[in-house]
């Protein structure tokens, strides 16, 4: 990144830069690479909350401000400069690494240090593979070629591995005549994906199954969704019924039951299997094998989802 430099906008008279192309600090964490070959090209502005903060431009940019509005004060400017680089790299979530033009690491964040479960201070020198995981290290290794090749930004997304690799999308782009990676891990992400898609499964499972009908309650008993089936048993529709307590829907003989097996799962976190009478619109009763497990957020039961398989 030798060729770019950080402009304070405090410090910069806009009558130098008039072409103003405005990036929030977000997209340009995203986009990181696209946004330096832009200010080889004209100076970009970085806002923060709607307000310019810095401004991304190339050296010979900064040299015409210089020359017209000297530069006594530039290496007080440049200290400043540098501090609000560090502090922009050290609050990116994503891992930062730069590489020289040989592909070796020149410096990187924090998080890539972490990541890497190396000090910076080690990584400084070794290429990409040599600091990654090897199945991540030959994709990266790969791409990091590319890119000095083409001088493109390349974008990918690389699963676990069996050798321990995590989940990482990674973004190669050239800089100078480097390159820089930007990556997160996504490996908790993933996880909850194959989780949803699981739930998701199970749920058009059971929707299927002519036996079984689902409920979920929110954290007062209360029916927050039901389905299709227990619907067609009860007779009634949801509109009905939501809203309700499930005890409502319980002879009065076996609400003390219903409403300890309900409180047990509430408030210990645990699940519960019950017998259980619902009474349908028209007052019939039908007997129900009811299974009750909580609905966690922070260890804290927020609902319960409920299976009922009839008798």
């Amino acid at each position: 990144m030798a060729d770019m430099c950080y402009l304070n906008i405090c410090n910069t008279g806009e009558s130098h830069m008039p072409n103003r192309h405005l990036v929030s600090a977000a997209e340009f964490i995203r986009n990181i690479g696209r946004w330096q070959t832009e200010a080889l090209r004209h100076p970009v502005y970085i806002t923060h909350h709607g307000r310019e903060r810095l401004v991304l431009g190339s050296p010979d940019q900064v040299r015409a401000i210089d020359e017209a509005g000297g530069s006594a004060d530039a290496p007080d400017k440049l200290s400043e400069l540098q501090t609000q680089h560090c502090a922009l790299l050290e609050s990116m979530e994503e891992g930062f690494l730069a590489l020289d033009a040989q592909g070796r690491i020149e410096a990187g964040n924090e998080i890539a240090a972490a990541f890497l479960g190396k000090p910076r201070d080690a990584l400084k020198g070794l290429t990409v593979l040599e600091a990654f995981p090897r199945m991540l290290a030959l994709l990266l290794s790969d791409r990091v070629q590319r890119v000095f090749r083409t001088r493109k930004t390349e974008t990918f997304h690389a699963t676990g591995a069996p050798d321990g690799s995590p989940s990482v999308s990674v973004c190669v782009a050239p800089a100078g005549d480097g390159a820089i990676v930007v990556f997160s891990n996504t490996t908790e992400y993933e996880a909850l994906k194959r989780r949803h898609e699981d739930a998701d499964a199970l749920s058009a499972a059971l929707g299927s199954h002519q036996r079984a009908a689902s409920v979920k309650l929110d954290a007062r008993g209360r029916l927050d969704t039901v389905d299709e089936t227990f619907c067609a048993w009860s007779g009634f529709a949801p509109a009905e019924v939501l809203g309700y307590r499930l005890v409502d829907l319980v002879p009065n003989n076996d609400r003390r039951t219903v409403t300890h097996a309900l409180e047990r799962v509430m408030r210990e976190s645990v699940s519960e299997q019950t017998d259980i009478t619902i009474l349908g619109k028209k007052g019939e009763e039908a007997h129900y094998d009811l299974a009750l497990a909580p609905i966690l957020s922070d260890f804290v039961a927020r609902g319960a989802v409920c299976v009922l398989v009839q008798h």
